[in-house]
């Protein structure tokens, strides 16, 4: 049977060192610190899904001497039961000897409950002698603040591009498919800072030795297409663009970082102001594409354009 593991490259090249990983660089010297002192705080990582949040969790409990209980709070393992069955159990045992660290890995920790993590909070302040808990998770805001302040936080998003480019241009010479550095660029700048989706896209677009970025799949954007549609008041093919989208983020922070740039300095405010009122609603939002449509819709008002629901 065919080993799918690592015939997909983002698990193939999947980092084990924290220095194979495209990481700024006073990260990448505090999480070498940890595992040369073999110690660690609470640790908060936060940002988008595939931007390698779990696989420096799992290099430092790997890097570290330490017994390890695992748990995906996108499961069954998001409710209080869990807090004070399986977490507190586990903090309050007994370490298999003196210089073995405990820590809790809780992955996608902002899909636990309110009470759950109230009660999270206490356990980590009780047993922070002996345990230590790393949680992940993709919107920060649906951490309380409670166990905010317990953890040293880690944004994963501020990434070297350069870095990158030279990783994957690394990995393409692995694979022998022949490809140019625009090429490479194009994938990376459609799906940053999601790095797993980047590595799936490359894979997707390389075969018979060659880079096809053509290829890549709907769920990428393209933001030169996405501007014009904009400031043409086309609401119904922004729309299409969204096809296949499960993350938006890299879209608001596009909106922010360069759209606004591309219109009259005195509507800019404004802009900036709908761009960060809709994020904040995207966290808790029922529908979070109805909710970047209404965000299109209001930068078309703020903008004077008439807005069309047939182009």
């Amino acid at each position: 049977m065919k080993n799918f593991q690592n015939y997909i490259w983002y698990e193939r090249y999947r980092p084990i060192e924290i220095d194979q990983m495209v990481l700024p660089k006073e990260y990448s010297e505090k999480f070498d610190s940890y595992i040369e002192e073999q110690e660690i705080p609470h640790l908060l990582f936060y940002g988008v899904n595939g931007s390698g949040k779990t696989t420096v969790a799992t290099i430092l409990m790997n890097k570290i001497k330490s017994q390890s209980l695992i748990l995906n709070a996108s499961g069954e393992d998001r409710g209080i039961a869990t807090i004070k069955g399986k977490v507190k159990q586990f903090a309050a045992s007994q370490s298999y000897s003196k210089d073995t660290l405990k820590i809790i890995f809780l992955d996608e920790a902002d899909k636990i409950t309110g009470d759950a993590q109230d009660s999270l909070r206490n356990t980590m302040e009780t047993y922070s002698q002996t345990c230590r808990f790393i949680l992940t998770c993709n919107y920060i805001d649906k951490i309380i603040k409670g166990i905010k302040s317990r953890c040293t936080q880690f944004e994963f998003s501020q990434y070297s591009k350069k870095k990158l480019l030279r990783s994957l241009i690394e990995v393409l010479k692995d694979e022998k498919i022949k490809a140019c550095e625009e090429d490479i660029q194009k994938i990376i700048d459609s799906f940053f800072p999601d790095i797993r989706s980047i590595y799936n896209n490359l894979q997707l677009c390389s075969s018979n030795g060659k880079l096809n970025p053509s290829l890549i799949t709907s769920a990428s954007i393209d933001y030169n297409a996405l501007t014009n549609h904009i400031l043409n008041g086309h609401v119904k093919s922004c729309r299409k663009m969204m096809i296949g989208m499960t993350e938006y983020l890299p879209i608001y922070k596009f909106l922010f970082d360069i759209f606004i740039f591309k219109v009259d300095e005195d509507k800019r405010s404004e802009i900036v102001e709908c761009v960060s009122e809709y994020l904040y609603r995207d966290v808790n939002i029922a529908d979070r594409e109805i909710n970047i449509t209404a965000c299109f819709m209001m930068l078309m008002k703020i903008l004077d354009r008439k807005i069309k629901f047939n182009e």
